[in-house]
C-alpha cells in the first residue's frame, strides 16, 4: 500500500476544533494567553484534503529509551505524499530529514528489541521531535476467511501504535520496514508493540475486502480476524487533458454511523488506472494529488454487476489562494486550519505555516475560505470569504486579522442580593465546556475559546451548598458586565431515563455499590467504598485515550465541579481508569487533563470496570453516604443530586 493510508483513518478528529502541539512556547496577546507552535508538527486530520504548497523544511529529532539515553542505529522512516525514506541515527541518537513539505507526515522509529515508536502530524514549519523507544510486546492474529478456512497472504496494511501514531506498513515496507504478512495458516504477527499497549489496525487480502480492527490490547492470547469475500471497485483518474494521473490516491468511504469511514484506498498505477475489493454496499469514492484540485467525491453502489463498479474522475488544474493570518498586533499566527469549501462540503484544506502564511489548491469554482482561529480569538471579518468563480487563478487575499474575543464577566448575588462565592458557572451547549468560580465579591470572568455561529452563550450559575441557581445568557456583541441572581429552585430527585446504548446496572440501583479495586491511585492514598461511607461518592470511569467530546467534557465537568467542593467533607470525587494502560500512561493522562482528584488504575486490568458492568465510558455514578447505588445518568443535573444526596444524611 502507500503512505497515505494513516492520515484517512484520522478524518473524525478533523472535526476536533483544539489542536495539540508537540513542543509550544506560550505567548500572551491582548491580555490572553495563546499556545503558538514552536515545533514542526500539529496534529491534524483530512490528511487528503491538504493540497501542495511551495514550502519546505527540515526535520530533526533523536531517539531515546525509556529513560531518555539514546538509542544509536535505530533506523527512522519519513512518510509523506505516498512516499517513504529512512535514516539510521547516529551515536547520539540524533537523526535528520531536509526537504520535507508542509503536509501531513510521519516518522516512525524501529529497532530490534524495543518497541516502535513515532509521530503522526501535518508540518508546519522546521523543528525538532523526540522519539522514545519503549518495552516490546507482540500481539499474534489469525486470519480466516468467512468458511473459517485459514488464510495465507493476509497483510497489514496499516497500523497505529496505542492511539499515538500511524504505521503505513505496506508502504514502509517497500522501504526495508519490517514486513507483516500471514503464513499458509493464516498465522501473522505484528511485532514491536508497546507492552500494555493497545493497537488498531487495518487487514488487507487481494481477493477480500480490507478488515477494520479498531482496538485490541497487546497480549499473549492469539485474536481471530474474518476476512470477508467483496467486489471489485475500479476506475481511471485522468486529467483534464485526458491522460492518467499516476500516484493519486484513491480513498474509498463507506458513511457509518456518527461519521464516514475508510473502507479502502490505494494509489493509482502509472495509467491511472486502480482496484480495490469492498463489500457491497453504498461508497463515496474522493480523489488526492497533490498537483490537482481536489474533486467533489463520487457516489457509487458497489454490487454484483460490475459495470456499476466502475468509477472514472477528472481531475483539474488547481486555483491557488494565498495569503497570511495575522493576530492583532500583525504577528503571524502559525498552525491555523484554512479549508476551502464548496456549497456545504470541504474540498481542500491546509494549516498556515510559522510565518502565518497558507497556499491553497483548490478547483476553480466558486466557494468559500473559512479560518479556524486559535482558541480565544475570532476573524475581523467574522465568517468565510467568498471566492467568486471569476477571480483569478492565482488569488493573493489581504491579510487576514484576528481579534481577541470579548470577556464574559459579572457578578453573581444570592436572593437576597449579597455577593456569592460559592457558585459554579459553567457554559451550556458549547463545546468544549467554560467554566468559573467567583471571587470573594462574587466577580467571575470567562474567556471563550471559540464563537459560537449565533454570537450568544448560555450559562447556569448554581450554589455548591444551597437549592440556589440561576440560567442566563451572554451576547459577544454586547458584552456588558451581568448581573447574576440566584433564584431557589425544587430539587428533582428522580432519576434520568436510561437510554439505547447506556450502560444497563442492571439489578444495580438502590443496593450497595460494587467495591472498587485499583492498583495505584494518583492524587490519593488508595481508596475503598467502606473507607469513604459517609461521604456523598461521585466515581467516574474514565479512559485517557478516550479522545472524543463526550469523554474530554465529561472530565471538565468533574474538574470544575472538584474546584467548587474540594474542600468539603462530605464530598470526594475519584476516577476509575481503565486498566489495560500501564500506570505511566495513565500519570500521563492525569497530568495532561490536568486532574486534581483522586484516580485510580483499575486491578487486574477490569476487575472494577467488570464489577460494574461498564461497556461505556465515560460514565458517572453517584453513591450515597451509605454505599448505595443510587445514579447513573446525571445529565446536566450532577451538582444538584450531589447536593440532593448530601442532604439526605
Amino acid at each position: 500500500m502507500n503512505s497515505c493510508e494513516a492520515f484517512a483513518k484520522r478524518q473524525d478528529r478533523s472535526k476536533n476544533r483544539n489542536r495539540h502541539a508537540f513542543q509550544t512556547a506560550e505567548k500572551r496577546h491582548n491580555g490572553t494567553t495563546d499556545r503558538l507552535v514552536s515545533a514542526v508538527f500539529i496534529i491534524f486530520g483530512l490528511w487528503m484534503l491538504f493540497t501542495g504548497t511551495a514550502f519546505a523544511y527540515d526535520v530533526t529529532g533523536t531517539v531515546v529509551d525509556p529513560e531518555g539515553k539514546p538509542v544509536a542505529g535505530a533506523r527512522v522512516w519519513l512518510w509523506q505524499d505516498y512516499a517513504a525514506r529512512h535514516v539510521d541515527a547516529d551515536a547520539s541518537g540524533a537523526f535528520a530529514f531536509g526537504g520535507v513539505a508542509p503536509r501531513p507526515a510521519g516518522l516512525v522509529a524501529y529497532k530490534e528489541g524495543f518497541s516502535l515508536g513515532g509521530q503522526t502530524a501535518a508540518v508546519i514549519g522546521s523543528g525538532s521531535v523526540v522519539l522514545m523507544l519503549g518495552e516490546a510486546a507482540s500481539l499474534a492474529i489469525r486470519v480466516k476467511n468467512e468458511s473459517f478456512e485459514p488464510l495465507a497472504g493476509a497483510f497489514i496494511r496499516h497500523l497505529r501504535v496505542s492511539d499515538a501514531f500511524d504505521v503505513p506498513v505496506s508502504g514502509l515496507s517497500m522501504d526495508g520496514f519490517p514486513p507483516m504478512r500471514s503464513d499458509s495458516e493464516g498465522r501473522l504477527t505484528l511485532p514491536a508493540l508497546l507492552k500494555g499497549g493497545h493497537a488498531q489496525f487495518v487487514v488487507g487480502h487481494r481477493d477480500y475486502a480490507d478488515s477494520h480492527v479498531a482496538y485490541l490490547p497487546v497480549s499473549e492470547k492469539e485474536q481471530t480476524i474474518i476476512l470477508y469475500s467483496g467486489v471489485k471497485l475500479r476506475g481511471r483518474i485522468t486529467a483534464d487533458e485526458g491522460h492518467g494521473v499516476a500516484n493519486a490516491c484513491v480513498t474509498v468511504l463507506r458513511s457509518g454511523a456518527g461519521a464516514q469511514r475508510v473502507a479502502a484506498e490505494t494509489l493509482t498505477d502509472s495509467d491511472g488506472y486502480y482496484h480495490v475489493t469492498v463489500l457491497p454496499g453504498d461508497y463515496f469514492v474522493a480523489v488526492a494529488h497533490h498537483d490537482y484540485a481536489p474533486p467533489r467525491s463520487a457516489v457509487v453502489s458497489a454490487g454484483a454487476d460490475e459495470k456499476q463498479n466502475v468509477v472514472d474522475i477528472v481531475l483539474e488544474k488547481p486555483r491557488l489562494l494565498s495569503g497570511v493570518v495575522q493576530y492583532p498586533e500583525g504577528k503571524p499566527c502559525p498552525g491555523t486550519p484554512v479549508s476551502f469549501w464548496i456549497d456545504k462540503e470541504p474540498c481542500a484544506e491546509t494549516l498556515t505555516q510559522q510565518d502565518g502564511r497558507f497556499e491553497l489548491g483548490v478547483p476553480p469554482n466558486e466557494g468559500h475560505l473559512r479560518i479556524v482561529p486559535p482558541d480565544g480569538y475570532e476573524t475581523e471579518h467574522r465568517g468565510d470569504i467568498r471566492i467568486a468563480a471569476e477571480n483569478p487563478l492565482n488569488l493573493e487575499l489581504a491579510p487576514i486579522r484576528l481579534k481577541a474575543l470579548p470577556v464574559i464577566e459579572g457578578a453573581i448575588t444570592g436572593p437576597e442580593g449579597q455577593p456569592e462565592s460559592r457558585v459554579l458557572v459553567s457554559s451550556r451547549g458549547i463545546d468544549p465546556p467554560m467554566w468559573a468560580l467567583p471571587d470573594n465579591g462574587g466577580r467571575f470572568r470567562i474567556v471563550l475559546r471559540q464563537a459560537p455561529a449565533d454570537r450568544t452563550v448560555s450559562f447556569r450559575a448554581e450554589h455548591a451548598d444551597r437549592f440556589w441557581r440561576a440560567d442566563f445568557s451572554a451576547n459577544l456583541d454586547d458584552a456588558k458586565p451581568l448581573q447574576v441572581a440566584l433564584k431557589p429552585f425544587d430539587a428533582d430527585p428522580r432519576r434520568s431515563e436510561t437510554l439505547p446504548g447506556d450502560n444497563p446496572f442492571t439489578d444495580m440501583l438502590d443496593h450497595p455499590a460494587p467495591p472498587i479495586a485499583c492498583d495505584t491511585w494518583f492524587n490519593s492514598e488508595s481508596l475503598t467504598l467502606e473507607s469513604l461511607k459517609g461521604r456523598v461518592v461521585v466515581l467516574l470511569f474514565w479512559g485517557g485515550f478516550d479522545e472524543r467530546s463526550a469523554g474530554r467534557n465529561t472530565i471538565e465537568e468533574l474538574r470544575a465541579i472538584h474546584t467548587l467542593l474540594k474542600d468539603d467533607p462530605e464530598v470526594v470525587i475519584a476516577g476509575i481508569h481503565d486498566g489495560g494502560k500501564e500506570p505511566a500512561e495513565v500519570r500521563r493522562y492525569v497530568e495532561e487533563y490536568r486532574i486534581e482528584f483522586p484516580v485510580g488504575r483499575d486491578a487486574d486490568p477490569f476487575r472494577t470496570f467488570g464489577a460494574y458492568d461498564i461497556h461505556y465510558i465515560p460514565q458517572i455514578v453517584l453513591i450515597d453516604k451509605h454505599g448505595v447505588l443510587r445514579h447513573v445518568n446525571t445529565g446536566d443535573r450532577l451538582l444538584e443530586l450531589i447536593k440532593s444526596l448530601r442532604r439526605e444524611g
